[in-house]
């Protein structure tokens, strides 16, 4: 079991930079559009929070055949990857569903693992991050200079 959690790992740094670049390349592609502001805040916010290699759990959606008691905890499930693909699609009518998917994700990790556990931890750590990128995003009606660095 260990073996395959190093090899999901490897897997992982493997496609970031791949992943990250196909993203930004698609976040700039919509510079430059007015309709674009949302949707490239959205994008870069998906972006911190990929370039975290603490979030790879939370890229996919849970494996249901490892956890099947999943669904009966957790009704609604979300995952960064769905998040996305629903933003590139924009299947997002404005930026309060989107943080709810995306603060989704962190209450279904808690609901899921155990308080103590790093995961719980870390999903605490990722929610109050969100919520200040988001407090300061809906703050500024400004347009952000660089897609890179969203809100500062």
């Amino acid at each position: 079991e260990g073996e395959e959690e190093e090899e999901e790992g490897d897997e992982y740094q493997r496609l970031l930079p791949q992943r990250l670049a196909e993203l930004s390349l698609f976040i700039a592609s919509l510079a430059g559009r007015k309709d674009s502001d949302d949707k490239m805040r959205m994008l870069s916010v998906l972006r911190k929070l990929l370039s975290d290699a603490q979030t790879e759990p939370f890229w996919t959606p849970v494996d249901l055949k490892m956890y099947p008691e999943y669904t009966s905890l957790v009704p609604m499930p979300m995952d960064l990857g769905t998040i996305l693909q629903r933003t590139k699609e924009d299947a997002y009518s404005d930026e309060f569903n989107f943080i709810r998917d995306v603060l989704l994700v962190c209450s279904n990790c808690q609901k899921f693992n155990a308080e103590e556990s790093a995961l719980h931890q870390y999903s605490l750590r990722l929610k109050e991050e969100v919520e200040d990128l988001f407090s300061r995003w809906i703050e500024s009606d400004d347009r952000p200079a660089d897609p890179d660095i969203p809100y500062e």
